[in-house]
């Protein structure tokens, strides 16, 4: 599999050759990982891959869900519950629970 990348301001493009499977998505996954903070709008160039699996189906997902997305909805819940007058604990779970909703892991302070 080959990527190649770029990133201008909030946007990334990634262009993707090759087979996306068990062996590669972890490859994939690292990349877009190290560029995703920040990014708004992501890109993806399929017209040179072969094969995709259900391991680069999960990648693809996981990488747009943390895209931008994450952030967006937080400030909407969050500006929604301060206008109902939900107390500050309230809001700080309702927000760790969208949170996790996206990845475990991310409010996971073990890893």
């Amino acid at each position: 599999m080959e990527i190649r990348k770029e990133k201008k301001d909030s946007a990334l493009s990634l262009a993707i050759e090759g087979r996306i499977d068990t062996t590669t998505a972890p490859r994939l996954e690292t990349e877009l990982k190290t560029d995703l903070d920040g990014v708004t709008e992501l890109r993806l160039d399929f017209g040179q891959v072969e094969y995709i699996s259900s391991a680069g189906l999960r990648v693809l997902l996981s990488a747009q869900k943390l895209s931008g997305q994450i952030e967006a909805e937080a400030r909407a819940k969050a500006e929604k519950l301060v206008a109902d007058g939900a107390a500050e604990d309230v809001v700080r779970l309702e927000i760790e629970k969208l949170v996790r909703a996206y990845d475990p892991c991310l409010s996971c302070s073990v890893h």
